[in-house]
């Protein structure tokens, strides 16, 4: 039975990864094919500089605002012991301030230097608030785990340690070095000549709107990120979740508080 099951669920592996493959790449295919015939550069080149950067600080908003709040749900159903004893730290409010404020005066200037100067504080006041978060939320996981091992829990203990890998991995670090690079090559554009020498390349893009495209591409390269993080952390946890309800009605693992 054991084989036979292994079996079907290499098929199962092989035959999803053939259509994600042939999907993607009848994807590619159709955007080429719909995209080859049309001048992108003077399609690009036809929207406004200002009106890209109001649209990424839009999507900027909208992500830290929605991604906070659902980082907040995450660790309010993995924990079994609440960070801080359940009070929310002056300091976290000092860094929420602090991060508001940075991002209030990004939306006000206007000037291109200005801009780069200020999304590189925003990125700094956001990995200050991360190391504090890392800080808050470490010792409250090791009080849970040790609660869940306590309890016999193994399903809460998993998605705990799912969340873990989610809130305080290692592709954090990564991902913060990439926003700094980000940011470098931004302020590279904003102090010299680089638009200008890629607007010879390709005339159809204004200078100031390459400026422009590389904010855009940086909210969402960055953003997007952390986003797909999150489906990441969610899909794991359902897993984890369809898991143990089978073996529940199976009866190869105790339901609710019996399960020790």
């Amino acid at each position: 039975m054991g084989r036979d099951k292994n079996e079907i669920i290499g098929m199962a592996r092989t035959t999803r990864t053939i259509i994600k493959v042939l999907a993607a790449a009848l994807g590619l295919l159709y955007v080429w094919l719909k995209l080859s015939g049309l001048p992108i550069g003077e399609i690009v080149g036809g929207i406004s500089d200002d009106m890209l950067v109001k649209i990424a600080l839009c999507l900027y908003f909208l992500s830290w605002v929605q991604g906070t709040l659902n980082d907040t749900n995450e660790q309010e159903t993995a924990y079994a012991k609440a960070p801080n004893r359940g009070r929310f730290p002056r300091e976290g409010m000092v860094a929420c301030v602090v991060v508001a404020a940075v991002f209030a005066i990004l939306c006000y200037v206007d000037s291109a230097k200005w801009f780069a100067f200020w999304l590189m504080l925003f990125l700094v006041a956001n990995f200050g608030g991360y190391h504090y978060l890392r800080s808050v939320v470490k010792p409250a996981m090791d009080r849970s785990r040790d609660e869940y091992k306590k309890a016999g829990d193994i399903q809460g203990g998993l998605k705990l340690e799912i969340v873990r890998a989610y809130l305080v991995g290692k592709w954090q670090w990564f991902r913060f070095a990439y926003g700094f690079a980000a940011i470098g090559v931004i302020t590279t554009m904003c102090h010299t000549q680089l638009p200008e020498m890629l607007n010879v390349r390709w005339p159809a893009i204004p200078p100031q709107t390459y400026i422009a495209l590389s904010i855009f591409f940086y909210v969402i390269t960055f953003e997007g990120w952390i986003w797909v993080m999150r489906v990441w952390n969610k899909l794991a946890q359902r897993t984890v979740d369809f898991v143990f309800e089978e073996l529940r009605e199976q009866g190869g693992y105790p339901a609710g508080d019996d399960a020790g």
